[in-house]
């Protein structure tokens, strides 16, 4: 998620639905505030879809460290234990830095017809 070339291709996602909603509010009578709706919605969202990706990667990647220190406690030797482990906690000092991209070339989220 914190690649430059994944951050364009998500926000060029992003950007392409509030299009959409743009086209639908250009075209259909009464559908108004669509795209400030996904703008509102967007913030939130995203940020809730980090908080989850950010667990599931901590979790999973415990699970697949338990093995290898289930057998590191029992005294079995594993050849491959260091590098395994060592991978594993690379990846778990990665989790915390894992961010949805933000876009900033969207609009600051404002409620449809500007205010509360």
């Amino acid at each position: 998620m914190n690649q430059p070339d994944a951050a364009a291709r998500f926000n060029r996602v992003r950007q392409q639905v509030r299009l959409q909603f743009q086209y639908i509010e250009e075209d259909v009578p009464r559908a108004t505030g669509l795209a400030a709706w996904w703008d509102l919605f967007t913030e939130d969202y995203f940020a809730l879809v980090g908080e989850r990706a950010r667990a599931w990667a901590n979790d999973v990647t415990l699970a697949a460290a338990a093995p290898f220190e289930q057998a590191r406690q029992d005294g079995r030797s594993l050849a491959i234990f260091g590098h395994v482990v060592g991978a594993l906690e690379e990846m778990l000092r990665g989790v915390g830095a894992l961010r949805v991209p933000g876009d900033d070339t969207m609009p600051l989220p404002q409620p449809p017809g500007g205010g509360f």
